[in-house]
């Protein structure tokens, strides 16, 4: 055997301290290194101290069997925190660990007590446990403290509703907190209740705490609109806190109607006060009442507003003011309420940006266009195919100018495509050309306004989803587009990329394309409309298809029509959920067509039901 590996050998059996080497012969045990036979045993001055307060620890040194106190002055023992995170030690910080700042020092007393004072979290629940250790190597940890919440500060109360219906109930509940708002669970106590706002009544004047830590109580609304409610929670401790206001809202009472405009699933009338109210559909929050509820009758728009003239697009809202400022509200997917934001919803109305004014307006899906003081258009919102007519598919959540230099007196939107008459009565048409609803004799999609084919001079335009139609100078109607259920009204199911002229005895002064109908007004004052007819968006008390035009039922005179259902685009699939209302002379509203979302406002509890009705029905709220 090599001398190395003697060597070796030995001193891997040295190593492992065996009496015997390896050759079996005895060897020298290396000496033992000494250990700590002392430990810190550690108590503080409160188990479980109040989220945020001091807490003192000490720590005594006693002997390894924790019997007897082992009087050393002046050693020095660092202190840590080994729970949550969140405390502090109130004497300075010693870094006596790698990785930070986490304990302070103190030093032993003639009897070996050490002493600190420790800054709890100012969060309920949160566990400490200190450690104190010596440079000799004692140590020792203190059992975990807990910390509890604080004196009660504060009711805080929320409400399930901060807009409702007058007359109806709001839940109201209420949670007790201490200064560092943590939640305090006091069950049995008896919380007071108090309303600020007139009228209203609680389901019952006290409520007691739940074991959870909650109080609740039902709030039933005064029965007037405008009135906002502000509920306090108190006990007689005198802690108390307050809600957020509640605004009641009352559905409209004596409109007489100047105008009415119509999306995909609602509806909005202007009145000659220039109120504005709106019903049906609701979950983008189109109405403008600042809920989500669909409701089936008129219910006014929120805000002191004045308004000439309102469009309604699928699930967005616009409307503008005496003054010529613009607001949108409801859906802002794609920027199309043009306040330089992109929202799932906006629930009340919300100025335009751009300082623009406007004299019309008109909402397609999901962009938004107007004609400003003198003829220029702006469009916003989203562009796919090219429907602001900025040269463009770049979307916008603020006004652009359509280019052209073209001076408009009229704007219709369609699904993704626009149209507008030009001064001298020319139409113009841009957007999506799928099947051409432009109306150049092309299926080629247009970023700019393009001239329809014809030469036509055209005193009204309006684009439906996928078709467009227009009322000539000498009151002949035209369409074109789609025509897969005759919406252009010629007779047949042949989509035309140009101007066809429906063969109708009847002039025409007004005309409305909807999804996937048509209907115009006779200079007679009588309603026509033809194209797909499931829902009874027709008029004329049934649900067949008509090719050319037919009759609206009732014999009724109006002064203006809106087809409605641009698109519903919460479904996959195009549905038809289309409707259609109209103004009389004397300026009554009605409405027929599709009714599950009560947009046609007649508030009948017993078309709570009913999927549709295929005649003229009267809206609700009218004098």
């Amino acid at each position: 055997m090599s001398i190395l590996r003697t060597i070796s050998l030995v001193a891997i059996c040295v190593a492992l301290q065996t009496l015997t080497g390896c050759d079996g012969k005895a060897v020298t045990a290396p000496q033992t290194l000494p250990t700590a036979t002392n430990r810190y045993v550690l108590a503080s001055s409160n188990q479980l101290p109040v989220a945020g307060s001091s807490v003192t620890i000490t720590a005594q040194l006693v002997d390894s069997a924790s019997n007897t106190p082992i009087p050393i002055a002046g050693r020095l023992v660092s202190w840590r925190d080994l729970g949550s995170a969140g405390g502090s030690f109130a004497t300075g910080c010693m870094n006596i660990v790698a990785e930070g700042c986490h304990g302070s020092t103190s030093t032993t007393d003639v009897s070996g007590k050490a002493t600190v004072v420790y800054v709890t979290s100012t969060k309920a629940g949160a566990s400490h446990r200190i450690l104190a250790l010596d440079s000799a190597g004692s140590a020792g940890a203190s059992n975990f403290m807990v910390t509890v919440a604080g004196p009660p500060v504060v009711y805080r109360l929320s409400v399930d509703k901060a807009v409702v219906l007058a007359g109806n109930t709001v839940s109201v509940s209420a949670s007790l907190f201490d200064a560092y708002d943590n939640q305090i669970q006091s069950p049995g106590r008896v919380v007071s209740w108090s309303n600020s706002g007139a009228g209203g009544s609680f389901s019952a004047p006290t409520s007691s705490m739940d074991r959870a830590g909650n109080v609740s109580v039902t709030f039933r609304t005064s029965s007037i609109g405008g009135v906002t409610h502000v509920v306090t929670a108190s006990d007689s401790s005198g802690v108390k806190g307050s809600s957020t206001g509640i605004q009641t809202i009352a559905l409209a009472e004596g409109i007489v109607a100047q105008s009415v405009v119509v999306g995909s699933a609602h509806s909005c009338v202007l009145d000659r006060t220039g109120v504005a109210s709106c019903w049906g559909w609701n979950a983008a929050g189109q109405l403008g009442n600042g809920l989500k509820n669909d409701f089936p009758a008129p219910v006014t728009v929120l805000g002191s507003f004045q308004f000439v003239s309102l469009a309604a697009g699928s699930s967005h809202t616009c409307g503008i003011s005496n003054n010529g400022e613009a607001s949108c509200w409801g859906r802002n997917s794609s920027g199309q309420l043009g306040n330089m934001n992109a929202s799932e919803s906006v629930l009340n109305a919300t100025p335009v940006s751009g300082g623009l004014t406007f004299v019309a307006l008109t909402a397609g899906d999901r962009h938004t266009c107007g004609i400003a003081p003198g003829g220029a258009a702006y469009c916003w919102g989203y562009n796919g195919s090219g429907q602001l007519g900025t040269g463009t598919t770049a979307s916008s959540l603020g006004p652009v100018a359509v280019q052209g230099g073209l001076h408009f007196v009229a704007l219709s939107a369609g699904a993704n495509h626009t149209c507008g008459v030009a001064g001298n009565g020319r139409a113009y048409c841009w957007g999506d050309n799928q099947y051409g609803q432009v109306g150049d004799g092309s299926t080629t999609n247009s970023s700019v306004p393009t001239a329809v084919s014809g030469g036509l001079v055209f005193s009204v335009l309006s684009s439906g989803d996928l078709h467009t139609c227009g009322v000539a100078a000498d009151g002949a109607a035209y369409c074109w587009g789609k025509n897969n259920f005759g919406q252009l009204g010629d007779g047949s199911l042949i989509d035309h990329l140009t101007p066809t002229r429906i063969p109708a005895a009847q002039k025409f002064t007004s005309m409305s394309a909807g999804f996937e109908h048509t209907c115009a007004l006779a200079t007679s004052g009588l309603a026509y409309c033809w194209g797909s007819n499931a829902s009874g968006e027709l008029g004329d008390g049934t649900v067949a298809n008509r090719l050319t035009p037919v009759l609206v039922a009732g014999n009724l005179v109006f002064a203006s029509i809106a087809a409605g259902g641009v698109k519903f685009e919460d479904y996959y699939t195009e549905i038809d959920a289309s409707h259609t209302c109209a103004v009389t002379v004397d300026r009554t509203v009605y409405c027929w067509g599709y009714n599950a979302f009560g947009e046609l406002g007649d508030n009948a509890a017993s078309n709570a039901t009913i999927a549709f009705i295929p005649f003229p029905t009267k809206v609700n709220g009218q004098r």
